[in-house]
């Protein structure tokens, strides 16, 4: 595995156990090995017919109605299990953050804006808008739709100012050109 996608699992996991609820990596794997080494531990104590007998013989003396109860839920272990394991499955649901619906961004956030800056550069260099998207599209990978949709809702999509070079650069050309040959 290359050393860049190693990180992003890394990354990835260590956002995760915080998610979960441990502070950092190292809090969540001690929480996450104490719980497998429990059941580890539990199913190896009763890992062959003869172990779990002797696990049931150290149980203490049950009452006729804990009796029933026990060989109640024996004879009916797979619901029990399934049982349980919709209650472990509804505590999750009720705890952990849900995975966010819907499509992937065709370009991250913090990308819109340089998406936006190449294409009114190539504008403003002289292509076309059509060949600015086709080119940004080529460039930075999502739809020529896609980079439509994000021009079309530019003035949404930041409140900065503009930026003092392109500022100043307009500014020069207007000077140097006159007022009747700037848009």
């Amino acid at each position: 595995m290359d050393e860049k996608l190693r990180e992003k699992f890394v990354s990835a996991i260590e956002n995760a156990m915080r998610v979960a609820g441990a502070n950092d990596y190292n809090e969540g794997m001690q929480t996450a090995r104490k719980l497998l080494e429990w059941a580890c531990n539990n199913v190896r104590s009763i890992q062959t017919l003869d172990d779990l007998r002797a696990a049931l013989e150290s149980c203490p003396p049950l009452s006729k109605r804990e009796e029933m109860i026990g060989l109640f839920l024996a004879n009916r272990l797979p619901q029990v299990i399934r049982f349980g394991l919709k209650i472990a499955a509804k505590r999750a649901a009720d705890t952990v953050p849900s995975m966010k619906g819907g499509r992937p961004l065709a370009i991250p956030p913090q990308r819109v804006g340089e998406v936006l800056d190449y294409v009114s550069k190539m504008n403003r260099i002289g292509c076309s808008f059509e060949t600015a998207i086709q080119r940004a599209s080529q460039r930075f990978g999502p739809s020529e739709r896609t980079i439509e949709r994000l021009w079309a809702k530019r003035a949404s999509i930041s409140d900065e100012e503009p930026v003092i070079e392109i500022t100043l650069e307009e500014a020069l050309k207007y000077l140097a050109s006159g007022p009747e040959e700037v848009h």
